[in-house]
């Protein structure tokens, strides 16, 4: 685990402490609010991510957008917090790790599909079903288009993946052939000994 992955784990038990687990629902509403405006603005990251702009003026800003929005005083804290310790550009994989404490609470899991080709809302409705009942667990699925899969979907849930993708096939078909290929060269070898 890298220091940035320990430290995201680390600020997201911050907030998850500091709001609890009943508020944490409502928190990451407000939080998810404030990533999508922080990365959607350019002047905004630049403003908090320059050297040369004092920390109060930062702060002011921070605050008033804060207060604008309505966010309570915690997650105002808690950004204040990772404006003042340098920690600002993670916020977007902060939110996800605080995301994920949610979903582990209420005991969902998270899927990502990767597909050559969009998906519809049945199919990808037929994807979760299927696992849900596979698993045991609610899922929530995340969408790629990878136009180089060919054709098929990728899943990666729960530490593990299903290559179910052309390109996936044509793989295991190749070392399959190579590995037959081996053993017939092994055997014709062993009989000729």
């Amino acid at each position: 685990m890298s220091n940035a992955d320990i430290a995201v784990k680390r600020y997201a038990n911050a907030l998850w402490e500091a709001v609890g687990p009943e508020r944490a629902t409502e928190e990451l509403a407000s939080f998810e609010k404030f990533v999508a405006l922080y990365l959607s603005s350019d002047d905004l990251q630049k403003l908090f991510s320059n050297p040369a702009f004092a920390f109060d003026d930062k702060k002011k800003v921070l605050t008033e957008l804060a207060s604008k929005s309505g966010f309570s005083k915690h997650l105002q804290n808690f950004l204040l917090l990772l404006l003042e310790s340098g920690r600002i550009s993670i916020l977007g994989s902060i939110c996800e790790a605080f995301k994920g404490k949610i979903m582990s609470r209420d005991g969902i899991s998270s899927v990502k599909i990767e597909t050559a080709l969009p998906l519809t809302e049945t199919q990808q409705t037929k994807i979760l079903s299927s696992l849900e009942k596979e698993f045991s667990s609610k899922f929530v699925a995340s969408v790629d288009i990878v136009p180089d899969l060919g054709a098929g979907i990728r899943l990666h849930f729960m530490g593990q993946s299903i290559d179910a993708t052309l390109a996936g096939v044509l793989f295991q078909m190749k070392h399959k052939f190579l590995a037959e290929q081996a053993g017939a060269k092994y055997l014709t070898s062993k009989g000729e000994a």
